[in-house]
């Protein structure tokens, strides 16, 4: 999620909001069995756009079953 979230951020997520209701807010999710924090948005019946900050990273369209929403990331802290 470079340049949004850096090495060593610390992020608070609420387990409440484990539905994807909120179009382009950033998720802690479990992708095909791998965790990860990204940008989510539903794009039809199903199916789920992962979105990165990092322009390295592609963006990937799953299906919906194979996401599991931990829940929304809410907070982001860094040390200066």
């Amino acid at each position: 999620m470079f340049p949004t979230l850096i090495n060593d951020d610390m992020v608070i997520f609420d387990t409440l909001q484990r539905q994807l209701n909120l179009q382009d807010r950033i998720w802690a999710c479990s992708i095909h069995g791998a965790g990860a924090i990204k940008r989510l948005r539903s794009v039809g019946k199903g199916r789920v756009l992962v979105i990165s900050d990092n322009p390295a990273v592609d963006n990937q369209e799953v299906q919906a079953e194979d996401l599991f929403i931990v829940g929304r990331v809410i907070w982001v802290g860094r040390r200066m």
